[in-house]
C-alpha cells in the first residue's frame, strides 16, 4: 500500500539551539496549543547526545478534577507498545529461540489464522514490519489475508496479536511475563506494562474525548433515534386527532420537541470540550495497544534504540528497513524508518487510542529525539508543532493521521 504523504515538516534539527532558550519556549509554547486544541494533559522528554535533558509535564490528568499531571503520571501508549513488543519478540530471535523468516504458525500447538497461505507464509518478519497482509481490524478479530506476505505494506494490529501468541508459546511464559524480563526489567521500566494494575489508580491518568469527536458520533446516534420516534408519535397524534382525543398528545408533543431541540443544543455547546473517560482498566494483554507507561520509561526505551550502533543484534534488526512504504518511507522490524534525501536517518512510531495520542522520534547518527505522551483525542493536533520545535528535521504525518 503506497500511499503519497498528505503533509511534511522539514526543518533543520534544532541541535545548535541552546537548551535553556529552547526550554523557555517551550514551556510558553505547549500550553498554548495544548489551549488552543483542547489537549488536557501532556508529558515530554527530550533527549540530546543520548541523554535525557530535559522532562515537563503540562496539564491536568482529568479536566474535572484538576489533577496535575506530573513526571509520574502512567499514559495509555497506544500504538507505542508495538515498537516496545517488537524488541521483546526480537529478543527470542538474538536467543536463537525464533527466527525472523520462520512462519509463526511452526511456533504453534494449534493455528491461530485459519487462512492456509497465512499459515504457511507470515513470519515474524512479515509482522514486525507491517507485511504481513493482515489487517488492523483487532475489534472484529479479522484474521483474513489480504495479500501475499511481504508483497507490500499495510498497517496490522492484528499482526502484533499473531507474534504474541507466537511469543507465548516459544517463551514458555504469558507476554507480559516475557517483556517483563526481556524489556521492562532490562532498561528500569519500572513504570510499563501491558496490564492495568490497581497500585496505579492514584497515577493513571483519564482519556480525553473532545465533544466534537464523542458527541459528534453520539449525537447521530441520538439524532436517528429520536427522527424514528417523532415520526411513531406524529402517526399516534394523528390517530388520536382523529379519536378526538389529540389537544393533550399536541401539548406533551411540544414538550418532547423542544427537549429534542435543547438536548442537541447542549451537544452543539459543548462540542470542543475535553471529556474524559476512565476506561484504563485493560485486564487482557494486547501487544499492539494495551501498554501503560511513563514518559521517563519510553525515553528510556528510546535511548536504547539510539544507540543501536553500539547495542545488540536486536537494536540493530529493529532499525533495518525491510519494507518500502513511500519515496523516503520504509519500516523495519517493529519501527517506522525515515531517510531524507541528505542521508539522514530517523526512526519513529505514533499511538493512538480512542482517548490518548503520543509519539517518539530518534535520529541515531545525531543522538537526539523525543517522546511525547498526551491524555486527548487532539493530541495530534499538537504534536507535530512540538516536534519540529524541539527536534527539527523530517517528520511525515500521513501514516498515523489515516490508520
Amino acid at each position: 500500500c503506497r500511499v503519497t504523504p498528505p503533509f511534511a515538516i522539514t526543518t533543520d534539527l534544532q541541535l545548535e539551539r541552546p537548551l535553556p532558550e529552547l526550554v523557555s519556549f517551550l514551556e510558553t509554547y505547549i500550553p498554548e496549543q495544548m489551549a488552543q486544541n483542547h489537549v488536557p494533559g501532556l508529558s515530554i522528554a527530550l533527549i540530546r547526545e543520548g541523554n535525557v535533558v530535559w522532562t515537563e509535564s503540562f496539564g491536568v490528568t482529568n479536566s474535572i478534577t484538576k489533577t496535575p499531571v506530573t513526571e509520574q503520571t502512567i499514559f495509555e501508549a497506544a500504538s507505542l507498545g508495538k515498537p516496545v513488543a517488537a524488541y521483546g519478540a526480537l529478543h527470542l530471535v538474538e536467543r536463537g529461540d525464533m527466527m525472523l523468516d520462520t512462519p509463526l504458525n511452526d511456533y504453534l500447538p494449534q493455528p491461530f489464522l485459519m487462512d492456509p497461505q497465512g499459515q504457511r507464509e507470515i513470519s515474524l518478519g512479515n509482522v514486525l514490519s507491517h507485511s504481513s497482509g493482515l489487517s488492523n481490524n483487532m475489534r472484529s478479530f479479522d484474521t483474513k489475508v489480504y495479500f501475499p506476505p511481504g508483497q507490500a505494506f499495510q498497517y496490522s494490529g492484528m499482526g502484533y496479536l499473531y507474534a504474541q501468541t507466537a511469543v507465548e508459546s516459544v517463551s514458555g511464559m504469558t507476554f507480559e511475563q516475557h517483556l517483563q524480563q526481556s524489556v521492562f526489567e532490562l532498561f528500569d521500566m519500572k513504570d510499563s506494562s501491558y496490564l492495568w494494575h490497581d497500585k496505579w489508580a492514584d497515577r493513571i491518568s483519564y482519556g480525553h474525548i473532545t465533544g466534537l469527536n464523542l458527541f459528534g458520533f453520539l449525537s447521530s446516534i441520538y439524532l436517528g433515534v429520536w427522527l424514528v420516534v417523532f415520526v411513531v408519535f406524529m402517526l399516534m397524534r394523528a390517530f388520536r386527532v382523529w379519536r378526538g382525543s389529540g389537544k393533550k398528545t399536541i401539548r406533551n408533543g411540544v414538550v418532547a420537541l423542544f427537549a429534542g431541540i435543547g438536548l442537541m443544543a447542549l451537544i452543539a455547546y459543548n462540542s470542543v470540550l475535553p471529556v474524559p473517560l476512565n476506561w484504563s482498566q485493560n485486564r487482557e494483554v494486547n501487544a499492539a495497544s494495551s501498554l501503560y507507561t511513563t514518559t521517563d520509561d519510553m525515553a528510556a526505551f528510546l535511548r536504547q534504540l539510539l544507540d543501536a550502533s553500539q547495542g545488540s543484534t536486536t537494536e540493530q534488526q529493529m532499525l533495518e528497513a525491510q519494507i518500502q512504504v513511500d519515496q523516503n518511507l520504509f519500516w523495519g522490524n517493529g519501527i517506522g524508518i525515515q531517510k531524507n534525501p541528505q542521508g539522514r536517518t530517523s526512526f519513529w512510531q505514533w499511538g493512538s487510542n480512542l482517548d490518548f495520542q503520543g509519539f517518539m522520534i530518534g535520529y541515531p547518527e545525531e543522538q537526539t529525539g523525543v517522546v511525547i505522551l498526551t491524555n486527548s483525542s487532539n493530541g495530534l493536533s499538537v504534536i507535530p508543532g512540538i516536534v519540529e520545535q524541539a527536534v527539527g528535521g523530517d517528520q511525515y504525518w500521513w501514516l498515523m493521521l489515516n490508520e
